[in-house]
């Protein structure tokens, strides 16, 4: 063979070798890291086969605790069942919740014939080591039949439910009962919510925005603060109030049909429509 074509195939051969080499250490790591938080963040925003047989079933909140393994499913709308591996059980009104004042704990009395319930629910990560998750919760229930002279203790960790119900496109219409007054080329805020991966999207008036929200208990969201563009328009009075009175806030819902009630507990109300 010429030595010109035989030098030709050499390079050409390293050329092929060198294209086939692995990536450096440090890129495959990064590689990695995105691939592994992804797959994180698809886990999150999904629901178990626990969960989605629960919503299916109206439940709000649930809790699982272990040693010995028991179950609290709460339907604010109905009744609530607590139950234990060694047999115990008890079904119970739908009591309202007593919030502390000094922290983010929740406290339900329950008193019926077959015996009382208490349960409480703490704002506070709690990791679950047998089911590998961490809750957004902890509970301690206390349960006694009528009989008893003293209660049984038991510890584990809740989730409230994301509610489908939020998940629609919704249109600010009035605010405190006073409808809005829009001026020419003003538009509607307008609020899109995503419960499963506990997001909201939309334009405060003027400018679009992007948050998280959380169920913190029945009818009750926390909205974080808003990531926005920095548009500048006429009219901006119904932005800076959802600024102020929704946005990094604490509030009440209700749905009504085609209409959501958001209200802070400072007492401002905004009525949205849906559209969607």
């Amino acid at each position: 063979m010429p030595l010109k074509i035989f030098n030709y195939y050499l390079i050409v051969m390293l050329l092929v070798m060198t294209g086939c080499k692995k990536k450096p250490e440090k890129e495959q790591s990064l590689s990695n890291e995105i691939n592994s938080k992804t797959q994180v963040e698809e886990k999150q925003d999904s629901l178990s086969e626990l969960e989605t047989k629960l919503l299916k079933q109206g439940i709000n909140f649930y809790a699982r605790g272990h040693e010995p393994s028991w179950s609290l499913d709460m339907d604010f709308d109905r009744q609530y069942h607590f139950a234990t591996l060694n047999g115990e059980e008890m079904y119970v009104p739908n009591v309202t919740g007593e919030k502390a004042m000094d922290a983010n704990i929740t406290r339900f009395y329950a008193h019926v014939e077959k015996g009382k319930l208490v349960i409480t629910i703490n704002k506070e990560s709690c990791q679950d080591s047998m089911a590998d998750k961490t809750f957004d919760y902890s509970v301690n229930v206390q349960f006694k039949y009528g009989v008893d002279d003293e209660f049984k203790e038991f510890n584990g960790c809740g989730r409230f439910l994301p509610d489908l119900r939020l998940h629609d496109i919704w249109v600010l219409e009035a605010i405190d009962g006073k409808s809005l007054k829009l001026k020419e080329n003003q538009q509607r805020p307008r609020f899109e919510f995503f419960p499963q991966k506990n997001e909201i999207l939309g334009n405060a008036g003027c400018n679009n925005f992007k948050t998280k929200f959380f169920i913190t208990g029945y009818q009750e969201i926390q909205i974080e603060s808003a990531k926005m563009t920095k548009k500048s328009c006429e009219g901006l009075e119904y932005e800076n109030l959802l600024i102020k009175h929704a946005f990094g806030k604490r509030l009440k819902y209700s749905r009504d049909g085609l209409t959501l009630y958001l209200k802070a507990y400072n007492g401002t109300q905004f009525q949205f429509k849906k559209i969607d």
